[in-house]
């Protein structure tokens, strides 16, 4: 028989191949090597998991949002309650206290206080911004907050423990806005002042006009409360005006009342002999006169000058008046 051909070099290859040793050698091979393929991607995965993305550049974030780095911008994201805005100015550097020139120098946490934007003031307080600084009007933002009744924006206020000179502006703007929760909120911060205060607050309640914005819990309400605390309805200030003068003046019945109930004297005479009486007829409130008429007040009474109460309805040609005060004995 002729002699075999001698096989190729591949043909030897894959004879080899086909060996079940080595076989069983390239599987395992092929196994390691996949595994640790596989090893190598999942550990891959992880450590992108667990390592934090690089933060976005938040001057980059605000110039990408149309916003420049500016007081003016961060002041007035502020004053529309842009919470997003502020933070990125925030972490961006700018200073919590900076004023803007286009808001009248106010500051981010005056802007916010007065669009009433609470999770902005809370961001604002968080990062210590000022509560003396001042509004248009010289309003603190704890006094803003006051004005508006907003109950929540004061507590977060006052939790920073404010100069006790801030809570007693508050405390004006609170009374003369007819907030009386706002008073009563405040109050506690003012242990040991509150009948002197209260007294003199009781001045300015009193001389408040009769007008809607002054009264959404009423005059009459927080002329009650500060009596309560200690107030003295006969006081007297440097033109020996009572609180019930200032009441007659304005024509505020609602608190005059108050002030009767609590002993305010009826005929009590300023520096020139007037009386709520004669101040009242001088201009022409005429449920006030019939008020204070109704509870005694002396219709004969005149001034240093001699002006009676009668003499100054007739110096108004007010004919009603001078009726209802002949009617009453005046002469």
């Amino acid at each position: 028989m002729p002699d075999a051909p001698t096989p190729l070099p591949h043909e030897q290859f894959l004879n080899r191949l086909k060996r079940p040793r080595v076989v069983a050698v390239a599987l395992v091979v092929a196994a390691i090597v996949g595994g640790v393929a596989s090893f190598t991607d999942s550990a891959r995965m992880l450590v992108d998991l667990v390592r934090p993305a690089k933060a976005a550049d938040p001057r980059e974030e605000l110039a990408r949002i149309g916003l420049p780095f500016q007081a003016d911008a961060f002041v007035a994201a502020a004053g529309r309650g842009d919470d997003r805005a502020v933070k990125l100015y925030l972490d961006a550097g700018m200073k919590v206290d900076t004023p803007s020139k286009a808001d009248g120098e106010a500051t981010a946490l005056v802007a916010a206080t007065r669009g009433r934007h609470a999770e902005v003031v809370k961001r604002l307080l968080a990062a210590h911004a000022d509560l003396s600084a001042r509004d248009a009007f010289r309003m603190s933002p704890l006094a803003q907050a006051a004005s508006y009744g907003d109950l929540d924006l004061m507590r977060w206020m006052l939790a920073t423990n404010p100069d006790p000179a801030l809570v007693r502006n508050a405390w004006g703007n609170a009374a003369e806005a007819g907030r009386l929760e706002a008073l009563k909120l405040l109050a506690p911060r003012l242990v040991g002042e509150q009948p002197v205060l209260a007294t003199r607050t009781l001045f300015d309640v009193a001389a408040l006009d009769d007008a809607p914005t002054h009264a959404e819990e009423g005059r009459a309400q927080v002329a009650a409360y500060l009596l309560s605390l200690g107030a003295d309805p006969r006081a007297v200030d440097d033109k020996r005006w009572t609180p019930l003068h200032h009441a007659a003046f304005h024509g505020a019945d609602d608190v005059a009342k108050q002030l009767l109930d609590r002993g305010a004297e009826l005929d009590a005479r300023d520096l020139d002999g007037a009386s709520p009486l004669w101040l009242a007829a001088g201009i022409g409130v005429m449920d006030t006169v019939r008020l204070l008429l109704d509870r005694g007040a002396n219709a004969r009474l005149a001034a240093k000058d001699g002006t009676t109460v009668l003499g100054r309805a007739r110096y108004n040609k007010d004919e009603q008046m001078i009726a209802l005060l002949k009617e009453r004995g005046a002469r």
